[in-house]
């Protein structure tokens, strides 16, 4: 006969599962066990009609063995709570006694189930590494494809923020232990996975547990499909044309599920304008000269591509695009002297002579082409012997253009590349002459000054002519006169402002 403290018990128990009538078989001979995987069933009861207590099911209660010449025992319960994926605090709550954390996003913890190679996981879970617990069978809550920016954005333990071969992220769950994943998907080594190179949002690097890392990606290198969860999601998009192939972003339209507004151009023959016509990414790298072939060609020169620009690139020789400000269109309308280069003192042109044997003047013209062009000439003088005076008289002054406000000149007189005075420098116009004596000009008589006067005051010069600082440039052409005879002096010994030159 059962004892009172064995009917409280099956009391207890059969209360707790509603058993009803089964309270006979209980109080005949309970039988019941407590472990941490589920107490077995009640034994037979002695001579009885009925089996033990049914068991739970799974990791709960076994069901009773039969009764001696009894029915069968009862069938497997309806699980005792704690069992797998229930939400738990420690072990304590759980049936199985372990309770992780498999929550990396956020918290969630729950009761699991370590993984197990001859069994597979329970439906709607998988296999992750959770440390330290090691490999469990943690929840399947969708976390594939889910966006994210770094492995910390992902639901799951064991989940790697990876980026496909379209450059978009993804969560990508954890397949480390046996492999295996889902229809539609493959496992993989995020480090050489294409598009994540080992690096994407954490991923690389060795696995999560003792085996090398590996994580479900969709298959055949696809982005994943565009979902709600994955609105606003950008990845990379193409469009080609032959060998051509142009890139841009599209963005996935979760209420459409389609990938939408692919920026990508449509891919061409490199022409200058700043863009990467045929994708090869560099802009304007082709033939300077072809990609402006489409433009109309302007005279004495090319348009070449110059920072995304036609712009004038060369000119036929004798020219130049001056002033610099001129339009593309214009080409190089400016023409240049023969005597270039002569941008210094020793490369100064040659431009012949003046005599004071007669008034014919040396005339030299030119036109300054950029800048800082400065065009340098020589020429000789010659002062004759005149016996009873001297008309030698050096004059040198513009005569184009009309109103000269653009040029300037320095001379030296002695023909040396000495460094001009302020005497000699940035004038409009030039005189020395010798002195005149009786308020004659030149000498009627030598008198007491003949040596000097009526000597020989012939000398080689050099002239420079330059842009006046501040001037605007122009294609203009300047022309100076040079005379060797006449002209005012100012009969005291000096012609202003040159003074007292040999």
């Amino acid at each position: 006969m059962a004892t009172v403290r064995s009917l409280r018990s099956a009391l207890v128990f059969c209360g707790a599962v509603i058993c009803g009538s089964w309270i006979a078989s209980c109080a005949a001979d309970a039988g019941i066990g407590d472990s941490s995987s589920g107490g077995a069933g009640g034994s037979a009861g002695s001579g009885g009609t009925g089996g033990g207590v049914a068991g739970g099911a799974g990791t709960g209660w076994a069901g009773g063995a039969a009764g001696t010449g009894g029915t069968s025992g009862g069938g497997g319960g309806g699980g005792w709570p704690g069992t797998t994926l229930q939400p738990c605090d420690n072990g304590e709550t759980c049936a199985n006694g372990t309770c992780v954390e498999v929550g990396q996003k956020t918290s969630m913890k729950r009761c699991v189930e370590p993984c197990d190679m001859t069994t597979p996981c329970p439906k709607d879970t998988y296999c992750a590494w959770a440390h330290p617990e090691g490999y469990v069978c943690v929840p399947d809550v969708g976390n594939l494809c889910e966006p994210c920016q770094e492995d910390a954005d992902c639901p799951i333990v064991g989940d790697r923020c990876l980026r496909s071969p379209q450059n978009d992220r993804f969560c990508a769950p954890d397949c480390s232990y046996d492999g295996t994943c889902g229809g539609g998907t493959e496992c993989v080594s995020p480090d050489t996975y294409e598009g994540n190179s080992g690096g994407a949002g954490g991923a690389g690097g060795g696995g999560p547990g003792p085996n090398a890392a590996m994580n479900c990606v969709p298959t055949g290198g696809q982005s994943c499909t565009c979902t709600q969860a994955r609105d606003g999601v950008e990845r990379t998009c193409k469009q080609t044309q032959g060998s051509i192939t142009c890139e841009g972003v599209e963005t996935c339209n979760g209420a459409s599920g389609m990938w939408e507004g692919c920026s990508a151009s449509s891919p061409t023959t490199e022409v200058c304008d700043g863009a990467d016509n045929d994708c090869n990414g560099v802009a304007d790298d082709g033939d300077t000269v072809a990609m402006c072939a489409g433009m109309p060609k302007p005279q004495n020169g090319e348009l070449e591509c110059v920072a995304g620009v036609c712009d004038v690139g060369s000119c036929d020789p004798g020219w130049a695009h001056y002033p610099p400000a001129l339009p593309a269109s214009v080409g190089c309308p400016c023409p240049v002297e023969m005597s270039e280069p002569n941008e210094t003192c020793a490369d100064a042109t040659a431009a012949g002579s003046v005599s004071d044997a007669d008034t014919t003047p040396l005339n030299i013209s030119g036109r300054l082409t950029a800048d800082n062009d400065v065009d340098w000439y020589s020429f000789t003088t010659t002062d004759t012997d005149e016996m009873t005076t001297n008309s030698y008289h050096i004059h040198i002054e513009f005569t184009k253009p009309a109103n000269n406000t653009e040029f300037e000149f320095d001379v030296i007189r002695g023909g040396g590349c000495t460094q001009p005075d302020a005497n000699h420098s940035s004038l409009a116009e030039y005189d020395w002459c010798v002195s005149g004596s009786a308020g004659m000009i030149g000498e009627q008589s030598c008198g007491t000054m003949a040596p000097i006067h009526c000597g020989d005051h012939g000398k080689e010069y050099r002239i420079a002519v330059r842009r006046k600082g501040g001037a605007p440039g122009t294609c203009d052409e300047y022309s100076l006169q040079i005379t060797a005879k006449g002209g005012t002096c100012d009969m005291t010994g000096s012609c202003d402002p040159q003074m007292d030159e040999l």
